[in-house]
């Protein structure tokens, strides 16, 4: 490893320049600051710097403040060779940037064992430089002034800057004018929080290319000094492969299986309540009180919500397995409860399922996260409707030409129906119609679930007239 020394004295220097051959370390001479600057900003600079505090012109400490200014990638390991022992002049070497000192006149085994520390260091600092600069995801580092203090590959490419020259700039000298503006806000808030945030958004990269980030700012916090800066980390979800999806979905699902299982205790308490009361008000009024009727709805609205919230937590509780074989039909039926809860009441139910239907390999738990999620958006789409209606078939279908027979699915609503220039979009990911509530994972998914079981997806669809998928699986035969 290539060390740089810094000394004035002409003795000291050859004594140093002795020593480090020795140990196998390949010294650089400077006899100045001003030399040794001109080394330092070179691309290939020595990573480990001896330097002596007092030397005429610039000393050793301004040199060091220097060289820490030019804020490399993997900052040399410094080390002052100092004949200065007073707990101040220390403390005021490391303040300015050094990381270690040897007194002088200095002893070799120390010199050699306070090197090899700071070799080691070097290393695994390099090590995770590489490291991070061949992770795909875009990283960036800033201070808590929000200003960049660096970033990896991906991170540069995206932004259209050279990694090296992207150090102490501002949101808005790297991206353009608003996405700058709301990365800089998200940064401030992070920071603020002290805590890691998670964030989803569309982005625009440096050759004006839209794509669909998740982001992880972590504010870094030391607890000496406290916050010192903001990590963040992004992911492309647009070029997200099935498993991802799968797995990222799956996650949610958890997540959102805890929060029922959190929420579903109190409101269960509270469902309790009112069925309790509305019951001791029953027995104390008797059948012939007008006041009875009332009670009794509310009972009754009490019990449906208790039965929602155990097929909720039924719903989400359960665990994606293997592929084995099932009957869609079965599913199907084994999901209507939970259709008909999430409906309103007005929605008519007309299911058909083929008694005969073929088995496929397939995972349950995906399969009915499938037909929820499509029966959810037709009830989005039949909102508006008088008389809404929802149809839902599963039956066999023998394709001739590939001599395969198929489980279809088919699901039809009476709802307003998807434009032309829509359907091409629909299973894009976190395309969404519904603007101000819907998070567009829903037929993304679906489509994700399809290809998982070697499915096809059609769909039929007319502006005011409703919208028909039919879904084809290959059979078991």
């Amino acid at each position: 490893m290539r060390v740089l020394v810094v000394e004035d004295n002409a003795f000291s220097r050859k004594l140093l320049v002795k020593t480090l051959e020795k140990a196998g370390y390949q010294p650089v001479v400077a006899e100045d600051g001003a030399q040794a600057m001109v080394v330092m900003q070179l691309s290939d600079a020595p990573s480990m710097v001896l330097l002596n505090w007092m030397m005429p012109g610039l000393s050793g400490i301004e040199v060091c403040e220097q060289i820490r200014k030019l804020d490399k990638p993997v900052p040399p390991y410094i080390i002052m060779l100092t004949a200065k022992a007073d707990r101040d002049d220390v403390a005021q070497g490391f303040r300015m940037g050094s990381d270690d000192y040897i007194k002088k006149p200095f002893d070799s085994a120390e010199l050699i064992a306070r090197l090899n520390v700071g070799k080691r260091l070097v290393y695994q600092q390099s090590l995770m430089h590489t490291l991070i600069d061949a992770l795909p995801d875009p990283i960036y580092v800033k201070d808590s002034r929000g200003l960049y203090l660096g970033c990896n590959d991906a991170y540069a490419e995206f932004a259209g800057v050279e990694k090296d020259h992207i150090g102490q700039k501002q949101a808005t000298d790297v991206l353009p004018n608003g996405a700058a503006q709301k990365s800089h806000m998200d940064d401030l808030r992070a920071l603020a929080a002290d805590e890691p945030m998670e964030i989803e958004e569309w982005s625009v990269d440096a050759n004006g290319r839209n794509s669909y980030h998740y982001s992880v700012r972590i504010p870094l916090i030391e607890s000496s000094s406290g916050l010192r800066g903001l990590l963040v980390l992004q992911r492309n979800l647009s070029q997200e492969s099935m498993s991802e999806k799968l797995l990222r979905y799956e996650h949610k699902m958890a997540v959102l299986g805890g929060m029922l299982c959190r929420v579903s205790h109190e409101m269960k308490n509270i469902l309790g309540a009112m069925m309790g009361f509305s019951s001791l008000g029953l027995e104390e009024l008797g059948p012939t009180n007008e006041a009875s009727e009332y009670l009794q709805d509310i009972y009754n609205g009490g019990e449906s919500g208790k039965k929602l919230l155990d097929q909720l937590l039924q719903f989400s509780h359960q665990e994606s397995h293997e592929m084995e074989l099932v009957s869609l039909g079965n599913i199907v039926e084994s999901s209507l409860e939970l259709l008909r809860m999430l409906a309103t009441e007005s929605v008519q139910f007309e299911v058909k399922t083929d008694p005969d239907v073929a088995q496929m390999y397939g995972e349950k738990v995906q399969l009915q996260q499938m037909i929820v999620n499509l029966a959810i958006n037709a009830f989005y789409a039949m909102g508006s409707c008088l008389d809404p209606c929802l149809q839902i078939e599963v039956t066999n279908e023998l394709d001739p030409s590939k001599e395969q027979l198929f489980v279809i699915f088919r699901m039809k609503d009476n709802g307003v129906g998807i434009l032309d220039e829509v359907k091409e979009k629909i299973f894009d990911l976190h395309y969404t119609t519904h603007e101000e509530d819907g998070s567009g994972l829903g037929l993304s998914i679906i489509k994700t679930i399809i290809d998982h079981h070697q499915g096809t997806i059609d769909v039929e669809s007319e502006e005011g007239v409703g919208t028909c998928f039919t879904i084809s699986f290959p059979a078991k035969v």
